[in-house]
């Protein structure tokens, strides 16, 4: 091999190992900046909160296997959360920006002006919402491929129960309560309501298509749709699982009390 090639190939490698230890510094400064605005935190404590969840609306679900969902999750997903953020952050922020929202935040907060910064925490956000619809779907799947539901739906005419009273309470504890008659169903909780078209898919599935609300931070989903899934019935309750189409297939569990 002549000279020339030698110092080719010699100069190439210094460039490998320059940019590993630029890439090396730059990740630090990433996960500083991560860190600092809570994204970091709140993507990888995303298993944990939808495990709760789950666990919370299927009580009848052994504690054993969240126990070890939780632990798979987070082995399985921590690295990948990681690498994930710094790609987005890094290839819509150069390393200078990074610094200055660094600093920006460390004096109090930063500003609508720092563009990159915003449109990297939108598709971070984006990615976050995925990520949350693949977590609960493959739960979901394990829950039910291990037949750890107390199901009755199948023995049942469960049109009975379309029209009613119901009251549902939500995770944080604020009850909604509802009015259904027919294919409208009305829920006001506080001082606010949502306005619903039901279709019945069959006997006991049905979609929801919100057309209504004057709360308005759902006003931007009017005309988006959910499914629900009863699975148990009886004279006090109705548990059903919930398919929201436009979060990318998100399911989660909840139940109606008949509210008499």
């Amino acid at each position: 091999m002549n000279t020339t090639k030698v110092k080719a190939i010699v100069v190439a490698c210094l460039i490998l190992v320059m940019n590993g230890s630029a890439l090396g510094q730059s990740d630090e400064s990433l996960k500083e900046l991560l860190e600092l605005s809570g994204i970091l935190r709140n993507h990888l404590t995303m298993s944990d909160r939808i495990v709760s969840q789950f666990q919370t609306a299927i009580p009848e679900v052994p504690e054993a296997f969240w126990l070890q969902e939780q632990k798979n999750l987070q082995q399985s997903h921590a690295t990948t959360i990681e690498n994930r953020l710094y790609s987005i952050y890094r290839e819509q922020m150069s390393a200078e920006e990074v610094q200055e929202v660094i600093a920006k935040m460390k004096a109090g907060g930063i500003s609508d002006k720092d563009s990159s910064f915003m449109q990297a925490t939108t598709q971070a956000i984006q990615y976050g919402e995925k990520l949350m619809a693949d977590i609960s779907k493959t739960l979901s799947r394990k829950v039910e491929e291990g037949n750890l539901l107390t199901r009755n739906v199948g023995e049942m005419d469960c049109s009975k129960y379309r029209d009613g009273k119901f009251l549902d309470v939500l995770p944080d504890g604020e009850e909604v309560r509802i009015e259904r008659k027919g294919t409208i169903q009305y829920s006001r909780f506080g001082n606010n309501y949502m306005k619903f078209e039901l279709t019945y898919l069959n006997n006991c599935d049905y979609t929801m298509t919100l057309l209504e609300t004057d709360f308005e931070p759902y006003k931007a989903e009017i005309g988006n749709v959910i499914t629900i899934h009863p699975y148990f019935i009886d004279d006090k309750v109705i548990r059903y699982k919930c398919v929201v189409d436009h979060r990318h297939g998100f399911v989660t569990y909840g139940d109606l009390a008949f509210d008499r």
